[in-house]
Parts: structure tokens; C-alpha cells; sequence
């Protein structure tokens, strides 16, 4: 039977943004260091598919319960905002068609009122 022995080079995580058919995408990639992640990266998915620099996962820190509810409420006041830019943006359209149509129809001439 085969004794299991441990690695001797220890492989790290790395985080990496790359450019896969004209889309930004951030991937993960296991590797000894920051050129080795890169050559692998650029082994896969070719030569200039590295946008940024592979960062180390430890590095990088998870945001805590109240920057991920920033972040949310923040995300949420920009979609309003753009949401409300729309629909002014359709209310004014409406109602230049409606001026638009008005200005196409005849004029009715003016009946002399029966006295």
C-alpha cells in the first residue's frame, strides 16, 4: 500500500482578473507564486489575457456585515437613481407625442355662438 506523504510545495490561492473573449472576468488559480499563477493563466487562456496582477487570496480581506450593507444601500440609491432618470426621461417623451399629435390635427375654425 502506497504511504500518502506530504506536498513539498506548497500551493497557493490567487485571484486574478483576465480578458476572455472581450469580457472581464476574475478567476482563481492554484500555484506556488504570483509568475507562476500568471504563466499559468496565460498558458490557458493566451498570451496579454492578464489584466491585472494575480493577487494572493490571504491578502485580500472578506468585508464585514456592515460594508456589505453599505455596499447594498449604495447599490440600491444608484438603480433608484437611474431608474427615476428613465422615467422622466419616458414621461417627457409622452408627452412631446402628445404635443407632436396635437399640433398635427387641423385647427376647427371658431362657430359663431347662436345668441
Amino acid at each position: 500500500m502506497a504511504k500518502l506523504t506530504r506536498a513539498k510545495y506548497a500551493m497557493n490561492k490567487y485571484f486574478c482578473t483576465i480578458r476572455v473573449k472581450g469580457m472581464t472576468v476574475r478567476t482563481v488559480v492554484f500555484a506556488q507564486s504570483t509568475t507562476h499563477a500568471r504563466l499559468m493563466i496565460e498558458y490557458v487562456f493566451g498570451l496579454n489575457s492578464v489584466v491585472g496582477q494575480p493577487v494572493l487570496a490571504e491578502a485580500t480581506s472578506p468585508a464585514t456585515p456592515e460594508q456589505q450593507r453599505l455596499a447594498t444601500l449604495r447599490a440600491t440609491k444608484e438603480r433608484a437613481a437611474v431608474a427615476l432618470e428613465a422615467e422622466r426621461k419616458r414621461q417627457q417623451a409622452a408627452r412631446a407625442q402628445k404635443a407632436m399629435a396635437a399640433a398635427g390635427q387641423p385647427v376647427k375654425p371658431a362657430t359663431p355662438s347662436m345668441q
